[in-house]
């Protein structure tokens, strides 16, 4: 968490307003990347015991939960990111979660899970950053602006 530390103040104001959009879209996000995951690393539903099953919709039901879960854990780390001592609950139950999978499976799952996420993470960001529009003024407060200097650039 030393590096949280290192953030300067226009950092930390990209980050908050890039989970506002994230959590608008947490849904899709999520389901867009477990999605993603699945395709890419079929080996990786083994994982997940309701991907077994022969019925779509509570398949798609999973998955829907899943995603949601894990998108309320990246924003819950995102907002706890002044204070990461709030986040011991959280770290301690994902711990639990997933300290049954041996390290070897853990490493390449968690490879193909971090792309996947930062793919659609990045692509619900341009999209938001697209929906103001090429000639929209940006603010500090927008994602795709970066310092005062590109409020009136194009993204």
């Amino acid at each position: 968490m030393d590096v949280l530390r290192q953030l300067t103040s226009e950092e930390m104001d990209l980050l908050r307003s890039s989970v506002r959009i994230i959590s608008e879209n947490a849904t899709e996000v999520g389901c867009n990347t477990y999605e993603m995951i699945f395709e890419q690393s079929p080996y990786v539903k083994e994982f997940f015991h309701f991907t077994k099953s022969d019925d779509d919709a509570y398949r798609q039901k999973q998955t829907v939960q899943l995603a949601q879960k894990y998108m309320q854990v990246l924003i819950a780390f995102v907002e706890g990111i002044e204070d990461p001592s709030i986040l011991e609950p959280v770290s301690a139950k994902l711990i639990e979660i997933h300290r049954k999978v041996d390290d070897v499976q853990m490493a390449a799952h968690w490879g193909v899970f971090t792309e996947c996420t930062l793919y659609n993470i990045r692509k619900a960001l341009e999209k938001a950053s697209f929906a103001n529009g090429p000639d929209e003024p940006r603010t500090a407060n927008d994602p795709g602006s970066t310092s005062a200097s590109s409020r009136n650039s194009p993204v």
